[in-house]
């Protein structure tokens, strides 16, 4: 009895030491694990339904990516979430008189704007008002328009603007063309019923000229 007994301490330390090493595992959060796992710990893939259950990932796809692979990802979300803000040291700034419709105050006074931006040599121009500090702000947030379409592409809010325009007239015109098929098909129909109609009055009579 009193082997047994020491036999069965032994086990219910070894199964104690496994348990908690296997806790430890899985808890602990292993050295360089943000470069090793980069997926493992921002989704909840690791799952504990009951005790003793064998520990698996839900995602079939391994954890370890290349480098670069990761720079590409990074790099896209950075210029996803990244927000324009123009510093003054990279803007270049001049003030011109403006020109057309609005007055002798438009040609006389330096009311029109024109914005460089220094780094990617992007520029606007801005002669919406007669007041230069109004100028100036749009002409400011054009160009963080502009830049933005410059790094972002079709992802741009300018780029998604334009394209939402574009099948809001697309639409238009597809449903124009539709309705002017369809009331000329039902002009065409209610012709030949009106000419099928005459023909098949009984007083009418075609006497063919001797």
């Amino acid at each position: 009895m009193m082997g047994l007994f020491v036999f069965s301490g032994k086990v219910m330390n070894t199964l104690r030491c496994l348990f908690s090493l296997s806790h430890q595992i899985c808890l602990k959060r292993p050295h360089n694990s943000h470069r090793v796992f980069p997926t493992l710990y921002k989704k909840k893939l690791l799952s504990f339904p009951s005790r003793g259950a064998t520990l698996c990932s839900t995602s079939d796809k391994s954890p370890e990516e290349p480098e670069s692979v990761l720079k590409q990802q990074m790099s896209k979300l950075q210029v996803e979430h990244m927000s324009i803000e123009l510093r003054e040291h990279d803007l270049e700034e001049k003030f011109i008189r403006g020109g057309g419709p609005g007055g002798q105050s438009i040609n006389k006074t330096e009311s029109c704007v024109v914005l460089v931006h220094k780094p990617t040599g992007i520029w606007v121009k801005c002669q919406e008002s007669r007041s230069q500090f109004r100028n100036r702000q749009i002409a400011r947030q054009r160009l963080k328009e502009k830049i933005d379409l410059h790094y972002r592409g079709e992802e741009s809010k300018v780029a998604q603007k334009i394209a939402k325009i574009r099948a809001r007239k697309a639409n238009r015109r597809k449903k124009a063309i539709k309705k002017h098929y369809k009331s000329k098909k039902e002009r065409e129909q209610s012709d030949d019923e009106s000419v099928q109609g005459m023909f098949e009055q009984d007083d009418v009579w075609f006497i063919p000229k001797e």
